[in-house]
């Protein structure tokens, strides 16, 4: 059954479009939809109602529908594009009766609209640069996998016969199979991801990739972590530029001609099995555990580690090398971090108390760590220039970081924890 509205929320827009219809027959105008401008809102149609609110008491109304019509349970399954359609039509509707029997009608109608269960779909995502061969990647109900000869014969059956049942015209379905032959051609023998999620199309859109965001972060770690000294770039889409056309290089006295890629163009990163168990053999096993975990059974300090996973792969895909450093060190610094601290210090001895296992040791890692800092405040600062060779000895400090606090999870449920401990390695 659909859920009875909060009779404030049909006051408050049946009022707002009262006072819209009022305006307009003061001035000897029919309140259409088009009416174009007003002090109470206006409507754009363009295919679909879009609605532009100007007077404070109707966005005082729309929030009260917003809030009271609303239910937690509409936010999670539909998108914002979904639910302001639905109210657009509640509204448009009381726009032309605006009668309160009737606007609640319009209202129970856009309830049931969205108590409706919401589609269900597999999204298959495309990953530039990654190679998994037979190996399936699986977290979470995620496969990542490579779309094999067979895999993509039955995709593509799937989707002409989905094509064929849709109530187009012939020569629209012609169209548009030949554009699904192109997307999919572009997935033959490449790596995707093969998600599942509910939602109208863009919830469902930002929802898979919200979701296989963190299983990204893992793979751009593994290649970090396999290819310390070189940089990999992974990603999704718009995250990665396709390969653009090389830079060319010619000698003035045009003797000789040379290119050079511009861009974060690399080589593809070629994933097995074992690389995952060789990050659970270096320490980073209860990352990997926490990325596998549901959301709430995970504890803030496993939300620490993957957060830092992401700076990390972050900082690999970046291609400027200022970029590259402040986000090596952000991925360490959000574990010692709090208000009023000397952040420099808390990072550089904190660091060393994790990595160094001598007095010289952390003595060498505080300077380190220090300069370190140093060249992100002066990135942030000033624009000073990073040298190469100081961010990927940055990039090989931030990895072991990850992996020894990865490592020593159980001492930790949250950031108090390790700054409670960073105190007693202090005493000691």
């Amino acid at each position: 059954m659909p859920a009875k509205t909060d009779p404030r929320a049909l006051k408050a827009i049946s009022e707002a479009a009262v006072r819209f219809i009022e305006q307009f027959r003061k001035e000897d105008k029919p309140p259409t939809r088009m009416a174009f401008p007003n002090a109470e809102w206006r409507f754009l149609d363009t295919g679909r109602r879009v609605l532009f609110f100007r007077r404070p008491e109707t966005v005082a109304a729309r929030e009260g529908l917003r809030k009271r019509f609303r239910r937690a349970e509409w936010t999670a399954a539909w998108s914002e594009q979904r639910i302001a359609e639905v109210e657009a039509m509640v509204i448009a509707e009381a726009l032309d009766n605006a009668s309160e029997a009737n606007l609640a009608t319009a209202m129970e109608r856009a309830a049931a609209t969205l108590d409706s269960e919401p589609p269900k779909w597999i999204v298959v995502i495309p990953i530039a640069r990654l190679l998994v061969g037979d190996f399936v990647l699986t977290f979470r109900g995620i496969d990542v996998k490579a779309v094999s000869a067979e895999r993509y014969a039955e995709i593509s059956h799937r989707l002409h016969d989905i094509i064929s049942t849709t109530p187009h015209t012939d020569d629209e379905k012609v169209q548009i199979t030949k554009e699904a032959d192109e997307i999919i051609g572009l997935l033959r023998n490449g790596a995707a991801a093969f998600v599942t999620v509910a939602g109208d199309p863009p919830l469902a859109k930002s929802r898979a990739l919200q979701l296989l965001q963190p299983i990204i972060d893992l793979v751009q770690l593994s290649a970090a972590v396999n290819h310390p000294y070189g940089s990999v770039s992974i990603g999704v889409g718009g995250d990665i530029a396709t390969r653009q056309p090389p830079l060319l290089m010619m000698n003035a006295d045009g003797s000789h001609i040379r290119n050079e890629d511009l861009g974060n163009f690399t080589p593809p990163y070629e994933m097995e099995p074992q690389h995952i168990e060789q990050m659970k053999t270096w320490g980073f096993g209860a990352l990997i555990d926490a990325l596998g975990a549901a959301d709430r059974n995970r504890t803030d300090f496993e939300l620490l580690l993957l957060n830092a996973m992401h700076w990390i792969a972050e900082a690999e895909r970046q291609v400027s090398l200022e970029n590259k450093v402040t986000s090596y060190v952000t991925a360490i610094d959000m574990f010692f971090a709090a208000k009023d601290a000397p952040l420099t210090r808390d990072i550089s001895e904190g660091t060393a108390f994790v990595l160094g296992k001598t007095l010289e040791q952390r003595k060498a890692i505080v300077r380190d760590m220090t300069r370190f800092y140093a060249i992100r405040s002066g990135v942030a600062h000033s624009g000073k220039p990073v040298d190469e060779a100081e961010a990927a000895g940055l990039k090989v400090l931030t990895i072991n970081f990850l992996a020894k606090m990865s490592s020593m999870a159980d001492k930790f449920a949250s950031k108090d924890d390790v700054r409670t401990w960073l105190a007693e390695q202090r005493l000691s």
